[in-house]
């Protein structure tokens, strides 16, 4: 369990780098935290016969991505951020990443995404093996989905354990911002009962059964899902459950946007189609596409406020 304390921001200097840290930097004055930043180094292979000195080219790039450090540094100081010591390392972004989040015991990485380019050079090879291997929450930062915050917030629960502790995180986020929460189940057949074969014809017998297996699964969900909220405190905050059957991987996309979210929460292992969806080549699909801000949340891992 994480409490709100410390937050990992990781920048690799694009020219997103500088939106990225605006929305940090509201994300910390709301969540009243200190931040560290972070920038990996990754060297292409050295041979012998290059013609430079490596030890001088070493130095002189850790220099100017210090002066660049400690200016993003001074920015957040004037926000009132507390900010510790930046960290500069050589070594894969991913492992550079998750080591440095272990290291300052960070409660959550922010990793920018929403551009083409980064997309393919960064989600590909970087984001989606912290969200892997990180033993935080991660954020996926759409810097383009939202000026003013986490106004709506949608959370993806499956009834898992880990799917639990991403509803309490979206429910204490939704406070923390202010914003209206949706909570979406999907009906997966595969989940649910025995596959069948695709039925097109709606006026053959199976095509029935099929559909009255759905809405039995439908009902059940409804009824567990409200018994499970009545658990939890959501109370003073304006949400909305939602149950969808289909295919995951779509409806979570339509649900992003017909609310219109800014944040996607999940817990990032289960036990259903969703788990696959955010573990496997899906979740891969959804983060480069990165419709909104994507929150994953590690089994046994929960934000929570900081202690009194």
């Amino acid at each position: 369990m994480s409490q709100l304390n410390s937050l990992l921001i990781a920048l690799d200097f694009r020219e997103t780098s500088s939106a990225v840290c605006k929305e940090a930097i509201a994300i910390a004055k709301t969540m009243k935290t200190e931040i560290t930043l972070i920038h990996a180094v990754e060297y292409l292979p050295y041979y012998p016969y290059y013609p430079y000195d490596s030890e001088k080219v070493h130095n002189d790039l850790f220099a100017e991505l210090t002066v660049k450090l400690d200016k993003l540094k001074q920015e957040f100081t004037k926000e009132g951020i507390v900010v510790n010591d930046h960290i500069i390392k050589e070594g894969k972004a991913y492992n550079v990443i998750c080591e440095g989040a272990d290291e300052i015991k960070a409660c959550a990485i922010i990793i920018g995404v929403g551009d083409h380019y980064l997309l393919e050079n960064l989600i590909g090879s970087t984001a989606d093996k912290v969200v892997r291997m990180a033993n935080q929450a991660v954020i996926l930062l759409n810097h383009h989905r939202h000026t003013e915050g986490f106004k709506k917030i949608l959370c993806g629960y499956d009834f898992s354990h880990n799917s639990d502790r991403a509803l309490a995180s979206a429910i204490y986020m939704a406070k923390l911002f202010n914003a209206h929460l949706d909570i979406l189940h999907v009906v997966h057949e595969h989940h649910y009962f025995s596959p069948v074969a695709p039925v097109i014809d709606p006026t053959t017998p199976i095509y029935m059964d099929h559909q009255l297996e759905i809405e039995k699964a439908r009902e059940t969900v409804s009824r567990k899902m409200q018994e499970n909220l009545d658990k939890l405190d959501i109370h003073g905050i304006s949400y909305e459950t939602h149950i969808r059957s289909g295919e995951p991987v779509i409806e979570i996309s339509r649900m992003i946007e017909e609310c219109a979210s800014d944040l996607l929460v999940v817990g990032s292992s289960g036990h259903n189609a969703f788990v696959r969806f955010f573990l496997g080549s899906t979740t891969e699909k959804l983060i480069r596409k990165a419709p909104c801000s994507i929150m994953t949340l590690k089994e046994e891992e929960q934000i929570t406020p900081l202690e009194d």
